[in-house]
């Protein structure tokens, strides 16, 4: 593991919500992007590579792969 996909509790970036992902990949003024790994109950473990800014639009989408070392993110619990 990296230090972009291994995961711990952290503060989501603008607001005080704690979320379980990894350390920032791009932490700008305005936009930090990062991983989170989201617990979908009965469906399993699911990643996304999330970007959240002062600005109205946080966006994310779904990935297998971690974008900076390559390592096949484990979907099971």
């Amino acid at each position: 593991m990296c230090k972009y996909c291994d995961f711990k509790y952290r503060e989501k970036p603008f607001c005080k919500k704690k979320i379980l992902r990894g350390k920032l990949l791009l932490d700008d003024c305005d936009v930090c992007i990062y991983i989170e790994k989201v617990d979908c109950g009965k469906y399993g473990i699911e990643f996304d590579l999330n970007s959240d800014s002062y600005d109205s639009y946080d966006g994310s989408t779904g990935i297998e792969y971690c974008p900076i070392c390559g390592r096949k993110l484990e979907r099971s619990k």
